[in-house]
């Protein structure tokens, strides 16, 4: 049986993918017929066991159960609804172009990325959601050992741009809190003395004598220095618990029955913002600031301390995060820290 013969005998859907390969192939109506069957022999040998490779395993992998699996396990709702958006986008433009998934080439996976360009999407935005899209395909990598993460070293990946931080004046930072209710200017002063993300305060654990730990970005973190009895005094102020201060299940059952942790930090979130929306409003401040402009108040306020010592308390994985952070966010000259 001849090669022609053998390819009629395959199911049909198989012989469209050999003919939408040949006819991808250039001059072949100029080739001898000798010559045709030397091409096809290595074309469709390769191309062919590629093309048949990347069908089977996009067979095998089912995408909407596989974003299922990789949503669920992303801790914050935050961070869930951010990977949800950059995923549904991602699979518009798969639909569109006719690719799949799994198979996915860092080729194409540049062609997405202009694609984001040519939208007008800025850096920042495009940045983040190639960075979720990158996070889904380390996730499918230890599942299926057959993909390989496209986004990774790709060629034009956006650059990464930093906002000069926003810093409230020692004077803003002192009406804040005089205005604030008791609950937050608990918040303000954990935030203040230790520097943590809003998102770390619904797990945060006190003990007897001022020392602490939480969770941040799903990692445990212990803190350096004891609370101030200062602070714990305003968290007894505001009814807090002396151990969990800010558990979401006794305040109020404002964490809700999912994700509580994460629905907690949302409403302690825009509660502050909410309080400095009205102070800007009433000429009190320049600004309406964010839980995390009070994290740069606490490393503006101690960028003396140097590099390794901010590192570890504002929970940066390097010192190469940090040296960024001071320079770009601060704006700070590192060459003497």
């Amino acid at each position: 049986m001849n090669q022609l013969q053998t390819v009629q005998t395959l199911p049909e859907t198989t012989r469209d993918l050999i003919m939408k390969l040949a006819h991808q192939a250039p001059g072949l109506s100029d080739l001898t017929p000798e010559q045709a069957q030397a091409v096809a022999q290595a074309f469709l040998g390769e191309q062919l066991k590629a093309e048949l490779g990347r069908a089977v395993l996009a067979e095998r992998v089912n995408l909407d159960e596989e974003t299922g699996r990789f949503l669920e396990d992303q801790r914050s709702i935050h961070t869930r609804r951010a990977y949800a958006s950059a995923l549904s986008g991602f699979r518009t433009w798969l639909k569109v172009q006719h690719l799949q998934a799994a198979g996915l080439t860092p080729a194409q996976a540049d062609d997405y990325i202009r694609e984001l360009k040519a939208e007008g999407k800025d850096d920042d935005t495009a940045r983040l959601r190639i960075a979720a899209l990158s996070s889904f395909y380390t996730f499918l990598e230890r599942r299926y050992a057959e993909i390989r993460n496209p986004f990774r070293g790709t060629k034009i990946r956006p650059r990464s741009s930093w906002a000069t931080a926003v810093i409230p004046s020692p004077k803003e930072l002192e009406t804040i809190q005089e205005k604030a209710d008791p609950l937050l200017k608990a918040v303000l002063a954990v935030i203040l003395e230790t520097g943590l993300r809003i998102g770390a305060l619904p797990e945060l654990r006190v003990k007897a004598d001022g020392s602490f730990y939480t969770l941040t970005k799903g990692k445990r973190f212990e803190g350096f220095e004891s609370l101030s009895r200062e602070t714990r005094e305003l968290l007894a102020s505001a009814g807090l618990s002396g151990s969990r201060p800010f558990d979401p299940e006794a305040l109020n059952g404002r964490g809700g029955a999912k994700d509580p942790a994460s629905r907690m930090a949302a409403s302690l979130t825009t509660r502050l913002v909410r309080h400095c929306e009205a102070l800007k409003a009433a000429g009190a401040l320049g600004a309406v600031y964010s839980p995390h402009d009070f994290r740069h108040a606490f490393a503006e306020a101690h960028a003396g301390e140097g590099l390794v010592w901010l590192r570890d308390r504002l929970g940066h994985a390097s010192i190469a995060v940090t040296e960024h952070y001071l320079k770009n966010t601060l704006g700070r000259n590192t060459s003497g820290v």
